[in-house]
């Protein structure tokens, strides 16, 4: 009974220990990134949290960077003023591919009034060349970008899986989030709801 006990102990010692260096180590790299002397500063194209008409906690999106296949870093300013639906992919992940023809149709009927960012996760397994090879073999027309920055943008978002679809109003707030394959019934949705 006492060796249990211990045992117990021991366990809520170590995993305790655990959390607190995982939080250590993200104040850490948080730390680097902001002094890591690139001069950079995100843009402030989006907004403080406020309430909605509902009185409801308006989320504001992460500002981010991307860049293009060249590795030309895009200014965030070019998508201000528009609603955006922003989807997180990967060439290797075949739901993600199978839903690019659902954007590629969105995107010709909406293109003009909603910024369609297609944004490889370029991490991991996944480079631009990869990502390249892949568009290349098709007719999409959407842009693509792609997030070798650091900090990621796929971090800012928290993405945790591939495909996933922010839909953000044109005035900087993320409204609606899909996870995994989406259909056009949902994409439409979200679409209307930022509108």
């Amino acid at each position: 009974m006492k060796k249990s006990i211990i045992l117990l102990i021991l366990m809520l010692v170590l995993t305790a220990a655990i959390i607190l260096a995982s939080i250590q180590y993200d104040a850490m790299i948080t730390r680097k990134d902001a002094a890591n002397g690139d001069g950079y500063e995100p843009p402030v194209i989006f907004q403080e949290q406020e309430e909605d008409r509902d009185g409801e906690q308006k989320i504001p999106a992460p500002a981010f960077r991307l860049y293009d296949k060249d590795g030309n870093e895009v200014p965030i300013s070019e998508f201000s003023g528009k609603p955006i639906v922003l989807t997180f992919w990967s060439s290797w992940n075949e739901v993600s591919k199978e839903q690019m023809p659902l954007f590629q149709e969105k995107f010709d009927a909406m293109g003009q009034e909603i910024h369609f960012l297609m944004v490889n996760m370029t991490t991991g397994q996944e480079t631009v060349e990869a990502a390249t090879a892949f568009l290349d073999g098709t007719e999409y027309t959407f842009p693509v970008y792609f997030d070798t920055g650091s900090p990621s943008a796929a971090q800012g978002f928290g993405v945790q899986s591939l495909p996933s679809t922010y839909f953000i109003s044109a005035d900087g707030y993320r409204i609606k989030e899909v996870h995994g394959a989406i259909d056009a019934e949902t994409l439409q949705a979200g679409i209307d709801l930022i509108k």
